[in-house]
């Protein structure tokens, strides 16, 4: 395959680089032919967004003999670096807002389903806060991710109670009471502040990214290289910042 000028630009690098690159524009090839050109004993990670595409990248990179280039997701990665070998227990589906209100004791205070609204806004302000680059909840402006003004309002008037409670929950699951949520480890994982055995990391999709993903990539002492189209933001209810 002929590559353009371009790809080759892009191969031929040697720092950081960010590549903005548009649907069909052979991403998929300048990533296996930039993986290519690095030195064979170089180990690499290459950094996608679900499993279906990891799935297919470990094909595409084994039918190239490429044993050196490891494939993740950002869960995935945090998966290993946490959750095995430790004492967690995993909620695979995560929570509802019915195990919320009994495992945090929430009470209704008379208007109807009151305890359901706060308990899907504590799962909310911590699903915002583990998708984030922040250290502690506090840090977080979870009211700005909230559009309705009267939903903005009540969680305005029971924000530090919601807040709290948050806090109560991820603490529940870091000394292991209950079971561990996905966001959970991979913030946990963020705040751990690892350092990743790698020469090049590769982050395809970048578009999707989340700052609690950037944060750890952009943290490493690697060669960096990320890959993205910013005209399309698949994953958006994710946090992601384009």
């Amino acid at each position: 395959m002929k590559l353009t000028k371009e790809q080759h630009a892009i191969i031929n690098s040697t720092g950081n680089i960010k590549v903005n690159a548009v649907a069909g524009s052979g991403k998929t090839t300048t990533i296996i032919e930039y993986a290519k050109a690095r030195p064979r004993s170089s180990q690499i990670l290459y950094l996608v967004f679900n499993r279906s595409v990891k799935e297919e990248a470990i094909t595409k990179f084994s039918n190239h003999g490429m044993s050196n280039v490891t494939v993740e997701t950002a869960h995935s990665l945090a998966y290993r670096h946490i959750y095995l070998g430790s004492h967690y227990r995993l909620k695979h589906n995560g929570y509802k807002a019915h195990e919320i209100i009994e495992l945090l004791h929430i009470e209704n205070n008379k208007e109807k389903y009151t305890e359901f609204i706060i308990a899907n806004h504590i799962l909310k302000m911590l699903a915002f806060f583990c998708n984030s680059d922040k250290n502690r909840l506090q840090e977080i402006d979870y009211l700005s991710t909230i559009t309705d003004r009267k939903a903005r309002a009540f969680v305005n008037s029971l924000y530090p109670y919601i807040e709290q409670k948050a806090n109560i929950l991820m603490s529940k699951m870091d000394k292991g009471e209950i079971e561990i949520t996905h966001d959970f480890y991979l913030k946990k994982f963020q705040l751990s502040n690892p350092t990743l055995s790698y020469d090049y990391i590769l982050f395809d999709e970048g578009q999707d990214a989340s700052m609690v993903m950037l944060d750890v990539f952009l943290k490493q002492k690697a060669t960096k290289v990320i890959v993205g189209d910013t005209h399309q933001q698949i994953y958006s209810w994710r946090y992601a910042v384009n």
